[in-house]
């Protein structure tokens, strides 16, 4: 029981990553410089996390075939912050999700 939990719980943790990453990779930010640095890594890291999506969600299906399809997963209430039109607000909520993605992707 403790293995497909655990593996439930990484499932719904990478798949909540998957509307701010791409939203992150549609900011535009006046450095072009920075803005293809920020598009390769968040490319990257999307990539890697649908990877391990795909592998979890296989092995999930083996373990508890059931349940496999019955996931739920976190929401994102991010995106009006960063569509905002107050730069300072928008420039804000991009650094703070930045944070929170380099504390959860290592």
């Amino acid at each position: 029981m403790w293995h497909k939990d655990l593996l439930t719980l990484v499932i719904r943790y990478l798949v909540s990553w998957n509307k701010p990453l791409q939203e992150l990779s549609r900011v535009d930010q006046p450095d072009p410089d920075y803005l293809l640095i920020l598009r390769t890594q968040l490319l990257i890291i999307n990539v890697s996390s649908h990877k391990l999506q795909l592998m979890l969600k296989t092995i999930i299906r083996q373990v508890d075939p059931e349940n496999s399809n019955k996931l739920d997963y976190a929401s994102w209430s991010g995106l009006q912050y960063l569509r905002s039109s107050d730069e300072e607000s928008r420039l804000f909520h991009l650094y703070n999700t930045l944070c929170c993605l380099l504390f959860d992707v290592p």
